[in-house]
This record gives structure tokens, sequence and C-alpha cells, in this order.
């Protein structure tokens, strides 16, 4: 704990901050002529900003995560089976994300051509 300092050294600190043989001491007050009001506003503005973009993007990227085989199911089958065919990290990626009954589903499609209308595929 500091030694408590007298009413005269604490003057000459303040006047040896002003004429520049100090460094200046933080401000913790606001300016002159700023409300704190205007601030908060402005700080919960941003943060509701945050909030009404982050907690969407949030949700959809969940969804996604979840939904993820279904969604590369919805490829185009010759485009989702050259996805799935890579040999490298994506091919790996995509594998991991679909069932093997979706797999064989979109592999086999690709390979045929394309679905005639009200073709079921393994169902």
């Amino acid at each position: 704990m500091s030694p408590q300092t007298s009413f005269a050294d604490r003057i000459a600190k303040i006047e040896a901050r002003a004429s520049g043989k100090l460094p200046l001491a933080p401000v913790i007050a606001p300016m002159v002529g700023e409300d704190l009001r205007e601030i908060e506003k402005k700080r919960g503005r941003a943060s509701r900003m945050k909030r009404v973009f982050t907690l969407p993007l949030l949700g959809a990227a969940l969804a996604a995560g979840l939904y993820s085989g279904e969604l590369i199911a919805m490829l185009p089958p010759q485009v989702a089976a050259e996805i799935l065919t890579r040999p490298d990290t994506l091919g790996e990626l995509m594998r991991a994300q679909v069932t093997p009954e979706q797999f064989a589903q979109l592999t086999g499609a690709a390979m045929f051509g394309p679905m005639p209308e009200g073709a079921v595929l393994n169902e």
C-alpha cells in the first residue's frame, strides 16, 4: 500500500504533468460536453446489432451442420458424386457427412446419368 501523499505533493504532480515533466494521467471522466447517456446508447446499439446478426448466423450454422447430409443430397447428382469421390480432404469431409445410403444414391445416380421423372432411388 502506498503511503498517503500530502496536498502539496499532489499539486506538484499536477503542475508537473501540466508542464510536460511527467506523463499525463489517464482520463477517467468523460470529455467536456460528452454525455454519459450518449456513450451508453452507442454501446447498447453496437451490442444489440451484434446480437441481431450473430444469433441468426449461429442458428444457420447449427442447422447446416445438423442437416449437412441432406444439403449435400440436394446438390445435382453429378456435382455431389464428383465431390464425394474426390480423394482429397474435401471429399473425405463430404463423405463423413453423408450416410452410406445417401452415398450410394448420389454416386449411383451420377453413373447412370440424369434420372427420369418420377423415378425413386432405393426406397
